[in-house]
Formats: structure tokens, sequence, C-alpha cells
């Protein structure tokens, strides 16, 4: 068994095709953090905005697109399955490259804010909570306007945000993304 396993994983350490192991998706980095080029996931990966809030409502309001906000972590097994299977399905990908301003933010990023953005908050709960880093700022941010603190969480909104569609949690059935995409898309243009 363990001897079958490994010979199932071998091909996930060279620059083939084979690369990509669909059992363990989500658990090994993604093919496009390999240090070999990888065309095909290249070709299809989309890149959105890291950790910008404020670009991306920028970027919304010039190009009149609603903002597609990722709650993400690095550590987020759920995370990178969506990333690796859902995001690259044909029309998924073609709706949020066209038709979103794509911004993931990090609730787990470590680098530390500026010390005049460091502060004490208030939570929801009546407790507070220290804000120290890019990560804390996104996960208060995530709690305060969205409800949650589970990743992956999608929330969509316009440029002056209001919110557009209900928030979508982790959903590895690309076509129930893609409508889900679709009728936040079919809302947001309905906005005065």
């Amino acid at each position: 068994m363990v001897g079958a396993f490994t010979i199932y994983l071998v091909p996930g350490l060279t620059n083939t095709r084979w690369a990509e192991r669909k059992w363990i998706s989500g658990f090994p980095p993604p093919l496009t953090y390999s240090i070999y080029p990888q065309q095909q996931t290249a070709k299809r990966s989309l890149q959105p905005l890291h950790n910008d809030y404020e670009q991306a409502l920028k970027l919304a309001r010039a190009k009149n697109k609603p903002i597609l906000i990722d709650f993400t972590g690095w550590a987020c097994v759920n995370c990178r399955r969506m990333e690796e299977k859902v995001w690259p399905d044909p029309l998924v990908d073609s709706l949020m490259r066209n038709e979103f301003v794509v911004l993931s933010l990090y609730v787990d990023e470590r680098k530390k804010l500026p010390l005049t953005e460091q502060q004490v908050v208030t939570m929801p709960d009546g407790s507070t909570r220290n804000l120290v880093t890019v990560g804390d700022k996104w996960a208060h941010f995530q709690i305060k306007y969205f409800g949650a603190t589970s990743q992956p969480q999608y929330a969509m909104i316009s440029f002056d945000k209001k919110m557009v569609a209900r928030p979508k949690f982790y959903t590895p059935d690309p076509q129930e993304f893609a409508a889900w995409l679709q009728c936040g898309l079919a809302a947001y243009r309905k906005l005065p």
C-alpha cells in the first residue's frame, strides 16, 4: 500500500503533465508555485489583486465592474482546491477575468501593518483585538462586514461598497460557483 502511494506521488516531483495529483489536491502547494516553468498552468492561472482593497475599489470604479473579494489564507487547503479545480473552469475563468475585479485578502498574512494602522478594535461580541498584521486587518474586515471567519469566503461588492450578492463559501462544483457569479453580476447591473 505504501509503495503504491509512493508511486502515485512521484510524478508530482517532475515537470510533466502528470504532476497534478487530484486525490491530494489542495494539500501540496499549487503548480503555479513550482520552481519549474509550467506553461499549462501559467496560461490558466488568474492573478487577483493581492491584499490591496483600495486599489480594487479604484479599478472597479474605473472599469464599472463589481469586486469579487476572495477571503483566503496561505494555509487554506480548500482555498487552493478552489483555485486549482473551480477557477480554471472555462465559464468561471471567463467571468472572473472579464466581469469582475478579483481581490484576494489573506487573513493569515504575517506582514506587519505600519504603526499608524495598528490599532485595538472591538469585535462584534464585545471583545477587543489587536490589529498588528495585514492578516489581522483582513480577518477583522471579514468578520465586521461579512459575519464570518472561514475561508474561502467569496463576497461581491460594488465600487461604492454595496453588497451585490450573498457571500459564498467553499463550492467545489464549478457550475454552482459560475451560477453564483452570474447571479451577482446580474444584480450588480441592476444597481442604480
